[in-house]
């Protein structure tokens, strides 16, 4: 599948989440390519890469990244600002927690 193609399915799915009246937050992380996602209930999660040596891979990352969280459910954690001290506990002895939002 194509970045334009990812893409597209990206906005479907945002558009799909604005008409449930669910609001996503894309936020800054570490620079182009890498973004911190936010859901209306305070989760959030990381997404991307800024390890490449041009923008369009990074852009490329992103998408990916991007897309792999909204459409196809997957990626890193979601952390919840109610059970963040859970999940650093848990950090340390290798246990994950996962929310849907």
């Amino acid at each position: 599948m194509t970045t334009e193609q990812k893409a597209l399915e990206i906005l479907r799915v945002m558009a799909q989440a604005a008409a449930d009246g669910k609001s996503l937050t894309i936020a800054e992380d570490w620079g182009l390519g890498t973004a911190t996602l936010i859901d209306q209930h305070g989760a959030h999660t990381h997404f991307g890469s800024d390890n490449h040596e041009n923008e369009e891979k990074n852009f490329e990352a992103f998408v990916n990244g991007l897309h792999g969280l909204l459409v196809e459910n997957r990626g890193l954690s979601w952390v919840k600002p109610s059970n963040a001290q859970v999940v650093r506990r848990g950090a340390a002895g290798g246990a994950s927690e996962r929310t849907e939002g």
